[in-house]
């Protein structure tokens, strides 16, 4: 039975002569590793090269797609293959393959971006944390919006934090705005909604504070400070009847 040293020893060897374009020589190692089991994408590619060089490209179309289901990314894997169907006058299969890798690539540009981006808006975050820390609200809030513009998810709790640095910053009606432009997007975030119906509350909106506080109800029934709040606001208004 063969060990990982041995696939190892045999691997290194086989790249050495296709490196060397000592095709004859790599061709059945490269083999011997297939049939041993060994599914590295490069194992597969060489071969369909050497199979492509060759002549035989049935056997190099067939080696080309396995490096290709085993690893989509495999660029050389890709042209080889285009270049190859088009060589054979299969035009429309050529120009799919270059259009899958083409795609592929894209989209793992935008994943790699993406990652990025959220990994820019978490420090982002963290540094404004700092500044909110030690009441440089203006800086803090510099920070968390950078990070909002960052960031593909919505965090209500991201939000919540910007608006209490507008309230800070004695700018009320921004930290309402902020508030709201997230519900408009994301209309069952309970906890923003809560937020809303205090500073509605405090500016003396208590109308609108109510309306958040039955929204937060419609969407969580057993919201308990909600619910008091609902309860007390028609006590208060009854009595006031009385």
């Amino acid at each position: 039975m063969k060990t990982t040293t041995d696939f190892t020893e045999v691997y290194d060897l086989a790249l050495s002569y296709f490196e060397d374009d000592k095709f004859t020589s790599a061709e059945p190692l490269l083999n011997q590793l297939i049939i041993k089991g060994c599914k590295k994408p490069h194992v597969f590619f060489m071969l369909g090269a050497i199979y492509h060089e060759g002549g035989s490209f049935s056997k190099a179309i067939r080696c080309y797609k396995r490096c290709l289901q085993i690893d989509a990314s495999f660029t050389d894997a890709s042209v080889g293959l285009s270049v190859l169907l088009n060589d054979l006058g299969r035009y429309e299969e050529g120009q799919a393959v270059f259009n899958n890798a083409k795609t592929f690539y894209n989209t793992q540009s935008r994943k790699n971006q993406r990652l990025a981006n959220e990994k820019l808006s978490q420090k982002h975050q963290e540094t404004g944390d700092l500044y909110f820390k030690y009441e440089r609200y203006k800086e803090a809030l510099d920070e968390f919006l950078k990070s909002e513009r960052l960031s593909s998810h919505r965090h209500p709790e991201l939000i919540l934090t910007i608006s209490d640095c507008y309230i800070k910053l004695k700018n009320l009606q921004r930290g309402l705005s902020t508030l709201r432009g997230f519900i408009k997007h994301s209309p069952k975030a309970v906890s923003v909604r809560m937020q809303l119906a205090k500073l509605h509350w405090v500016n003396g909106q208590k109308q609108m504070a109510l309306q958040e506080w039955k929204h937060v109800l419609s969407i969580q029934p057993d919201h308990p400070v909600a619910k008091r709040y609902v309860d007390d606001f028609n006590f208060i208004q009854l009595e006031g009847q009385i």
